[in-house]
């Protein structure tokens, strides 16, 4: 029985570790805003000339006052400007957004965590047998 356990414990260990990408593949913050401004600009998302990114919260969508349908995004860190678009533009960024989560998600499951891969098989090495598989 402490064999089963054992080998329980383990995969939930490697299933935890494939869901968190390894340091390597985590993105540097600038790295991560200048992707996001150039997928804002691709939805048709520009630069506002009166904004200040100071006057907005950062990194956040939010809708432009007495303008509806109108959608402001301050980057402080990158370009260090406000960009401004309507709706459809918001909508396509939102878009392009979920593609990426999902483009994401399946290579975190093709790519586990190759410390965990070694702790599962070191852990189980002779689990399989104990099963009388």
């Amino acid at each position: 029985m402490h064999g089963i356990a054992r080998a329980g414990w383990s995969l939930l260990l490697l299933l935890a570790a494939c869901g968190a990408p390894p340091p390597a593949l985590q993105a540097d913050p600038p790295k991560v805003q200048a992707a996001a401004d150039q997928r804002l600009l691709a939805a048709g998302f520009r630069p506002a000339a009166q904004a200040t990114p100071a006057n907005l919260p950062a990194q956040r969508f939010v809708a432009a006052p007495g303008q509806p349908g109108r959608w402001l995004y301050a980057d402080p860190e990158v370009c260090r400007c406000v960009y401004a678009g309507d709706q459809a533009a918001y909508d396509r960024y939102h878009a392009a957004e979920y593609r990426a989560d999902i483009a994401d998600e399946r290579q975190r499951a093709r790519t586990p965590d190759p410390s965990a891969v070694a702790e599962f098989n070191n852990n189980n090495e002779g689990a399989a047998g104990s099963l009388g598989y």
